[in-house]
């Protein structure tokens, strides 16, 4: 067991020191360390060597065992030489630092006397000791690969990562992507930016920048791994800007994409399904497995949920233009681009000389494209950013960095589900300050960081505040649509120790590290004058239309993340073992509010004010990390690998406020619309269908109906790695990794009922009795039975649910091959391949409390799919347009791309690219939306598995031919850049809901075929 006052006391103790030795701050860095040895392969001590870089120099002494160590260099690319009397200097031109990483050498020095002996080829790109699957991209290959100029494109190249969208020369640049990756959530992935935690933890998973592609030095993207400072088992995206340097550097751009560059958009045919007939039984397919499933629906989720999640501001999926009803066909243009204007500049140099630096970028995107089913989607994207450098002594680096990121969005939710007067204004900004301080000392290293971020986003729907939000009978949202306003600020103070130490039996690299951040968010809603949905009773397949009715008001909420890692890396010879532990500790609070009545329903939904609590969660973990390596041959060009981490998972802001008394807080009606204007008048006939986060018979209870497990723990990873990595030649290496993944103790809920009594129990599978067999037709044809379940009359829901800890479990296993060839010879290239299998495992208990509805896959807390064995796990995008529909789940996945330079030392000579990815297209997850007797509308799963009907698979290829004209200090480089040559307009998301009036529309697709023109210049 932890001794958490230990731990607790550590942690005290190590921020006291780091205080005391470092005034705030963590630079980002890389280290350096290896051997030296005489040509006969024995330790030569006493060699200095020197590192000569463009912001910095290093020296040290091969120590006893000819061991070099030097920790806290700047990344970037440095010249080294080595020096011993009686033996020829060995220099190499050479050496590339990276962040976040250890370069090893071993060098080797003859004794017979003569010229400098210089290595003309760069170190090997092998790394000798454990680390987590990924990819490093540096400023070259951002620059000259041909993508869409966003971190999620270079997301996008890392091996067995998916992502919802699929964006074809930037039409969808507007759009924050959803990807996972290595069977971890969405809500596992973290942001880090110049060392800065910026994981927007409100919408877990997401980041709350709008990136300029011409800011970062370096991009990073791994999975899981042996390193404890590593937070979570999901995608961890790593970005470092650049930075002045002791000579003045810079560049400016211009790229722009017109709709003439485009080709005309295919017109596709879509044919919508009819209402399902007579069912002949031989029709329909057996089901394995029987009825099963655990993801209920509290309320009428239309098209997954009709509540915007809370993050990034993105609201369900569509836009304006309608469509036909069911039983047509009919032609829809796939979405297009207008004109895409992508300029900046960035600069840094000397401020004082040897002594403070600067840096400074500004970027602007301005975007206009033309959404699915035609509706306009216009977007501006603004980032500034400033960095400062300060060599204040010997041995001590002070930085300070700003950030600005603003986005604009006119006609937010564009799409075929939104007419024009629901489209939304959508504004946000992000603001990061970050100051650092490191201290060198001979084989010691102390960084230190403190960093705040505020960020808000609001929008406001055309129709302004006076719409009434309806979905008519055609599935088309009229009226108006939502109004929110988030707002987000976190603050954080980390410490990072390292240090090399020679001790039997060789050279170790302790580290330890500390970490605390506090995490605080707010955000407000209304729908409409009334705070009221209506919705056709045509999109929840019942006879009566429905309303769903809320409360205004602002729900707050903060967490505390304290994290203390230790870890030692030691080396012999051929042999390294990485050993560290990390400890977390989670908490979560619910803030103050005051929320007002809903005007037309206030003895259901009544004014109530709450006064906050303390500590709803405390969660506490302890995660092992370990890691081993060794290389094999005389060269050791090959080196084989495992490794064991667990991880614990990351406490959000969703789990927090589900406890929140009046957090999403809501009642569902039915009632009779007897003028047929499509909404909810007084006067109407009205019944009460269900409640989510409120207790019909207690109202004004302030107290949440939801309750938590006093045991909750949160989720565990465990994670192995079985890999290798081979160095064919210094310039080309190649990787493969098997990883398994289980994840334990999954998050689940359920029913809370009231049965006669008053008593207040969970719902199990006995409460509840098969209602009847609903026929359902897929747009191929295929028809099924589907059977659906409904609660035993004498319960009622009370609208809430308990969180628990279930017995269900994911496993998870994936293999991975990758190659890299670096930049020589005229020609670099960088592949990976990824075949994954992802998987439900459940078991008693969860079956015991288990809805035998089969309800379909989807996204929230609360809307949980996996309720058969071997149901292939998904992640529903929470994306607004088309893509909120995106289940992502792919067993292969594959990436390639290189550069060749044609006739580099002719004065015509030019460089071509290229990016060619492909994965198996995901799951359709085709339901039917149903509402049994007990009131509570049900997502139904008409496949037996979620994943039995897929969409063609993805495969998109690009190209770029660039020239470069130098004039002394001053270059000139012209780019046109192909995406999607192959013009193949594969379909990617369509209406999964059969009986609904959409079913099978089109929603999102591939783009056709686009150009862009870019201009760069540069000066150094």
């Amino acid at each position: 067991m932890v001794n958490y006052r230990f731990v607790r006391a550590a942690w005290a103790a190590l921020w006291i020191a780091g205080c005391l030795a470092a005034a705030a701050g963590a630079q980002q860095a890389g280290s350096l360390d290896g051997f030296v040895l005489t040509a006969e392969g024995e330790p030569l001590p006493g060699v200095v060597v020197t590192l000569s870089g463009r912001t910095a120099s290093y020296r040290q002494v091969s120590d006893g065992r000819g061991a070099i160590g030097i920790l806290g260099m700047d990344p970037g690319n440095y010249s080294l030489r080595a020096v011993h009397d009686g033996y020829q200097p060995a220099t190499y031109p050479t050496v590339e630092i990276l962040v976040g990483r250890t370069t090893s050498l071993q060098i080797k020095m003859s004794a017979v006397p003569g010229e400098t002996l210089v290595v003309t080829s760069e170190p090997p790109l092998l790394a000798s000791r454990p680390e987590a699957q990924g990819i490093r991209v540096g400023s070259m290959e951002l620059d000259s690969i041909p993508t869409t100029r966003d971190p999620w494109a270079v997301v996008a190249q890392a091996p067995g990562v998916i992502l919802d969208t699929v964006n074809a020369g930037g039409n969808k640049t507007n759009l924050q992507p959803t990807f996972v990756g290595g069977g971890a959530a969405r809500a596992q992935n973290n942001f880090v930016l110049d060392g800065v935690q910026v994981t927007d933890m409100a919408a877990a998973g997401t980041s709350p920048l709008a990136y300029d592609f011409d800011q970062i030095e370096e991009a990073r993207v791994t999975l899981g791994g042996p390193d404890a400072a590593a937070p979570s088992s999901g995608v961890l995206v790593d970005l470092v800007t650049k930075r002045g340097t002791s000579v003045w550097r810079g560049s400016a751009r211009d790229f722009t994409t017109d709709q003439s560059w485009q080709a005309t958009p295919r017109q596709t045919s879509i044919l919508r399904p009819t209402e399902p007939g007579p069912i002949d039984p031989s029709d329909v397919p057996p089901r394995r497995g029987g009825p099963g499933g655990a993801r209920f629906v509290d309320a009428f989720a239309v098209s997954g949920s009709p509540t915007p999640p809370k993050g990034d501001g993105t609201v369900p999926p569509g836009t304006s233009s309608p469509t036909t009803n069911g039983g047509e066909a009919e032609s829809l243009s796939v979405g297009r681009i207008q004109a895409i204007n992508d300029y900046g500049l960035e600069a840094g140099g000397p401020l004082v000389s040897d002594r403070l630096f600067g840096w400074f970028s500004y970027g602007s995107v301005d975007s206009r494209q033309v959404a699915v089913g035609g509706a306009l989607d216009r977007a501006e994207i603004l980032n500034l950013a400033g960095k400062v450098n300060a060599q204040l002594a010997s041995g001590n680096s002070f930085s300070l960095t700003v950030h600005r990121s603003d986005k604009d969005r006119h006609d937010f939710g564009a799409g075929p589900e939104r007419a024009e007067e629901t489209l939304q204004r959508l504004r946000g900004d992000t603001r990061i300050w970050k100051i650092e301080d490191s201290i060198l000392r001979q084989n010691l290293y102390l960084t230190a960081l403190v960093s705040n971020l505020d960020g808000k986003v609001e929008a406001a729907p055309k129709a302004g505040g006076t719409g009434e939000p309806r979905l008519d009978p055609r599935g088309i949202w009229r009226g108006s649509f939502s109004s929110f306003k988030d707002e987000r600020s976190a603050r954080q103070l980390q410490l990072d120790l390292r240090t090399f130490l020679a001790a039997w039996p060789g050279s170790h690299e302790p580290r330890l590290g500390s970490s605390l951040r506090e995490f605080a968010s707010s955000s407000e809603e209304r729908w409409g004058p009334r705070n009221l949905i209506q919705i056709a009773g045509e999109n929840t397949g019942t006879d009566y239309d429905v309303v769903r009715a809320f409360r205004p008001g602002q729900i707050a909420s903060k967490q505390r993340y304290r994290s203390l890692w230790v870890q030692d890396e030691m080396r012999s010879d051929r042999l390294t073992l990485t050993a560290g532990l990390r400890y977390d500790e989670q908490t979560g609070t619910t803030e103050a509010t005051e929320i007002g009545a809903n005007p037309a329903f206030p003895s259901i939904l009544p004014a109530v004010r709450f006064a906050g609590t303390d500590a709803d969660f405390r969660w506490r973990s302890g995660s092992p990390r370990l890691g081993v390596s060794y290389a094999l041959g005389s060269e050791h060009a090959a080196v084989l690998r495992a490794g064991f981490s667990r991880f614990a998972s990351q406490l959000h802001t969703t789990l927090v406020d589900r406890l929140h008394p009046l957090d999403a807080s809501s009642a569902t009606f039915g009632f009779d619309d007897r003028d047929g204007d499509g909404q909810y008048d007084i006067g109407d006939k009205f019944f009460l269908l269900s409640t989510q986060g409120i207790d019909p018979t207690n109202p004004t209870a302030l107290a949440s109906p939801n309750r938590t497990d006093p045991n909750l723990d949160p989720e565990l990873t465990d994670e192995v790695t079985l890999g290798f990595e081979r160095l064919l030649r210094p310039d080309l290496v190649v990787t493969g990794q098997w990883t398994g993944r289980r994840v334990t103790g999954v998050l689940e809920s359920r029913r809370l009922v009231r049965d006669q009594a008053g008593n207040v129990r969970v719902a199990t599978a006995a409460d509840y009795s098969l209602w009847e067999e609903r026929a359902a037709r897929l747009p191929n044809g295929r028809t099924y039975l589907v059977p659906v379940y409904t609660l035993d009359p004498s319960l009622k829901p009370t609208g809430g649910r308990l969180l628990v800890n279930g017995d269900r479990s994911q496993r998870f296993q994936g293999l991975t091959l990758a190659l890299t060839k670096r930049l020589s010879h005229g020609w670099m290239l960088r592949g990976n391949a990824t075949w994954s299998d992802w998987r439900w495992r459940t078991g008693p208990d969860f079956r015991r409390y288990d809805d035998p509805t089969n309800l379909a896959p989807g996204s929230g807390l609360d809307s949980f799919d996996g309720d058969g064995n071997h149901e292939a796990v998904t992640e529903q995008a929470p994306g607004s347009g088309g893509f909120e529909g995106a289940f992502l789940n792919s067993r292969w996945v594959i990436n390639l791309n290189g550069l060749v330079q044609v006739a580099p030392s002719r004065r015509w000579g030019f460089n071509l690219a290229g990016n060619l990815s492909a994965r198996q297209g995901y799951p359709v997850g085709y339901a039917l939306r149903v509402t049994p007797p007990d009131g509570i509308a049900r997502n139904v799963q008409v496949t037996s598995l979620t994943d039995a009907e897929r969409y063609d698979d993805p495969v998109v290829l690009d190209l770029r031919c660039e020239k470069e004209w130098v004039l002394g200090e001053t270059s000139a480089v012209v780019s046109i850049d192909g995406f999607n040559v192959l013009n193949r307009d594969t379909a990617l998301i369509r209406e999964r809901f059969v009986n609904s009036p959409q079913a099978g529309a089109l929603r999102e697709a591939l783009g056709p075929r686009v150009f862009r023109l870019g201009v760069r210049l540069r000066w150094r």
